[in-house]
This record gives structure tokens, C-alpha cells and sequence, in this order.
């Protein structure tokens, strides 16, 4: 929120120029014209040689956060170009806003800091003939470096919401399972591998370099506001550097100052008896890590593979078995394959086609809190009709027909 007041004109100092450190490229152990390759190597065996985790010396931790700072400078060209034209490393950039540009810088179509809207205040034109070099358009551009809020500002701008905001659960993540249909029937249990965010190794979730701290802002000195005289205007403005926090940070190089990092889990998920297709089995807490609350949950869509033989409708289980002609008339015992072992059925005489057989309980399992339940296994008869006959046949089913029954 930017306020304007009107006071008589005063001055302002400039920051105290930056104290001497030690060389970047010496810290790396690189030559000043070494390559991004050789900087990485470089980078990389320093950092394994003095990580806290496996060096435990007292100074590995600091040394460790040296090493952190002057691979986020080199490693980045136009942060690499200011420390090579400045001095500054990528802390002290962020702070004062050096190489970074605004949300006025262009691609938005209009600059309220621009001439067009400030030409008026420039001799009442808007064109840049009446603009003085050192006059009117270098105050423009104060405006405007001034209300810019660079790379660094944008980070401690979503840590300030943070702060502001209550907590808020991780996201869910999502995940496809296929499994056979036995399985389903059984129960199983399953290894799933599948990515999501955690907490950072290396900041644990702190989004600071190790072995550093925040720091109060050297741009508002702790205020969080920013204030900038323009002839007799004083105009205040949230801070661009720490975005209204008072307070700076150097960001994690492995997270790059979010806290969080894509991995890869693995998670074994109990299949529960009768399961079905689109049912999805929750593990709490094993989603996306959240800075602010709980992770989120793994949600498990189950897919089942089908049967050869076997259909599924909820809970029962649907199967067909062929029959003569002759059982269906006289009678028979037939063998029944069910999802629980072979079962002898008595067929009555005189079953027709497409009649059902229903072996009670011979079903799937439902689930919870139903488990103990199971549905029923269903037969749907089909009685075969032959399309070839042996002179036998013929003759046995020619001598019936003259003793059946005629319909009308």
C-alpha cells in the first residue's frame, strides 16, 4: 500500500558501502574465467567435502554456507556479471535489487511510472522531446526502480503470506493401481512408487541456506516500508526487499528458497478383500508436504484386470455353464468353478435356457464394516443345441418327437 504526504524537501543518505570479503571464484578454488562445467565440479566436491551431515568439524556448517553462497553468485550468469562489475554477491543483490527486474519492466502494456502518464509534470508534454537527460526522465526512473519488487522481494513476499496465513493442509496425490481380479477377491498387498513433495533435506523446510539466519533488511532497516522524497511528495511504499517483513533471508539453494522438493516414495498399500474397480483407497498422510500444516493424503485408484470366465456385479459373482439337451431334460449333477474351489449342483429335469442357479454365499467379500458378508455366486444356464447329428442321434430324438407332446 503506497501513501503520499507532503513535507518540506529533505535529503537522504546512501547505504554504507559494502565491506570486503573474501573472493568468490577463490572459495570455489575456480579460476575468475572458468567455465559454468567447471564451476559445478567444483561446487559439488567442495559441498560433499563439507556438508554438516558428513563433516562434523565445528567450522564445516559455515564453511558449508560460504560454499552455498558463492555457487548461487557464479552459477548464474547475470548474477555472475554484477559480482564481476560490483562485488556483490547474491544476497546483497537481492537486497538492494541489482540485476533483477520489476513488474513495471515491460510486458504489461501500460508503466504508471512511465512518460505518458507523468509527461504533464515534464514541461506539459508527453513526448520525450521536452525530456532533459538528469531531469524529469531520471526522476521517472527513481519511480520506478523504486516500486520494482526484484526475484529476492518476490520469495519474502510469499514467506510474509505465510506468516499472515492459518494452516493449510498438503495436497492429495494421486495414483493409478492395476491388480488382477483374484486379487481383488483375496486381498494383497502392493509397492507403489510415485513422486511428491517433502521437506527439504537440505533448509529442512526452513528455506534458508545453512547456516544462516534472517537478517534485518537492509533496504527499510526493519520498518517493512520503503520511504522516497520527490521534491515536496514523501511517498511510502511496502517494502520491495523483504516485502512488508522487516526482515531478509539468503534461499536454499537446493530448494531454491521454497522449502519443499520433488522425490520419489514408496509406500506399500494394503489391498482389502473385495475390492473393485474405482474404488479408491486413502493412506493419510502420506501426500504432498505442507510448510504450514498436515501433508495431504495418497489417494489409490484401484483398477481390477477382468476374469476369462468370471464376471463381477457388486459383491456376486456371474458365471454360465453349458448343458445338453438331455441333462436339461432328465436331470443332472454339475461341477461349478467358483472364486472359492469347484462345488457339486444337483440340475433338476426341466431347466430351461438362461435359467439361474444361485449358490448363496459363494460371493465376494464386501468390504468394511461389512467384511464378514459375501455375495452369491450366479449360473446362468445355456442349454446347447447340437448342429450335427450321428444317425443314433437322430434315430433316439426322431422316436421321441413321435411320442412328445405337440404345442399348438
Amino acid at each position: 500500500m503506497k501513501k503520499t504526504y507532503y513535507y518540506p524537501s529533505r535529503s537522504f543518505r546512501s547505504s554504507a558501502p559494502l565491506n570486503k570479503k573474501k573472493d568468490l571464484y577463490e572459495t570455489l578454488g575456480v579460476a575468475k574465467g572458468a567455465t559454468k562445467d567447471d564451476i559445478k565440479k567444483s561446487y559439488f566436491k567442495l559441498a560433499k567435502q563439507f556438508h554438516p551431515d558428513v563433516n562434523k568439524t565445528p567450522e564445516a556448517k559455515e564453511k558449508f554456507a560460504v560454499i552455498n553462497e558463492a555457487y548461487e553468485t557464479l552459477s548464474d550468469d547475470t548474477k555472475r556479471q554484477i559480482y564481476d562489475a560490483t562485488g556483490m554477491d547474491s544476497n546483497e543483490q537481492q537486497q538492494t535489487g541489482a540485476g533483477a527486474g520489476g513488474p513495471f519492466s515491460g510486458g504489461f502494456g501500460f508503466n504508471p511510472f512511465g512518460e505518458a502518464f507523468w509527461g504533464s509534470f515534464a514541461g506539459g508534454s508527453s513526448g520525450r522531446k521536452g525530456a532533459q537527460p538528469g531531469g524529469f526522465e531520471d526522476l521517472l526512473k527513481e519511480f520506478e526502480q523504486f516500486f520494482s519488487m526484484n526475484e529476492g522481494a518476490q520469495k519474502q513476499a510469499g514467506r510474509a503470506g505465510e506468516a499472515t496465513g492459518g494452516r493449510t493442509k498438503g495436497k492429495d496425490v494421486n495414483v493409478a493401481l492395476e491388480i488382477d481380479f483374484m486379487e481383488a477377491i483375496n486381498g494383497t498387498q502392493k509397492t507403489i512408487q510415485y513422486a511428491r513433495t517433502n521437506k527439504c533435506g537440505t533448509c529442512n523446510g526452513t528455506k534458508m541456506k545453512p547456516g544462516t539466519s534472517e537478517s534485518q533488511c537492509g533496504l527499510c532497516g526493519g520498518t517493512g516500508f520503503q520511504t522516497q522524497q520527490f521534491g515536496h511528495a514523501i511517498i511510502q511504499s511496502t517494502c520491495s526487499g523483504c516485502a512488508g517483513l522487516g526482515k531478509t533471508y539468503q534461499a536454499c539453494i537446493s530448494c531454491n528458497g521454497v522449502g519443499t522438493q520433488n522425490q520419489q516414495s514408496k509406500e506399500t498399500v494394503t489391498i482389502p478383500k473385495g475390492v473393485d474397480s474405482g474404488v479408491n483407497l486413502r493412506m493419510s498422510k502420506k501426500g504432498n508436504f505442507s510448510l504450514k500444516g498436515e501433508p495431504g493424503d495418497l489417494l489409490i485408484k484401484v483398477t481390477v484386470k477382468p476374469h476369462p470366465t468370471l464376471q463381477r456385479e457388486g459383491s456376486d459373482i456371474i458365471s454360465e455353464k453349458q448343458v445338453t439337451l438331455s441333462q436339461a431334460a432328465l436331470g443332472t449333477t454339475l461341477k461349478i468353478e467358483t472364486i472359492w474351489g469347484s462345488q457339486e449342483v444337483k440340475l433338476k429335469p426341466g431347466v430351461t435356457h438362461d435359467e439361474q442357479i444361485t449358490l448363496q454365499g459363494q460371493g465376494v467379500n464386501k468390504l468394511p464394516p461389512n467384511q464378514q458378508q459375501k455375495g452369491n455366486h450366479i449360473v446362468k444356464l445355456k442349454i446347447v443345441v447340437p448342429k450335427k447329428l450321428t444317425d443314433a442321434q437322430r434315430q433316439a430324438l426322431e422316436a421321441y418327437a413321435r411320442l412328445e407332446d405337440k404345442l399348438e
